[in-house]
């Protein structure tokens, strides 16, 4: 999942398209609580937060979906 989730972020950062956001917040809605842990569900919460998000900008959306991948196991 690190390495769809990397490319997905590559991808967003280029383009900054709805469809490469709507890409990530799928495979962030994929992610299982009890299978990531604790640190990695609020990690992925935020990042969905900050997708859904009319006033986050793409560094906050970028730099929340770097913290998920950085504490996915």
């Amino acid at each position: 999942m690190k390495d769809t989730l990397k490319k997905q972020l590559d991808t967003y950062k280029f383009d900054n398209s709805k469809h490469s956001k709507e890409a990530l917040l799928d495979s962030l809605s994929s992610l299982k609580g009890a299978t990531i842990g604790d640190r990695a569900t609020s990690a992925v919460e935020n990042a969905k937060e900050a997708l859904n998000s009319t006033t986050s900008n793409k560094s906050k959306i970028v730099n929340s979906v770097e913290d998920v991948i950085k504490n996915l196991s």
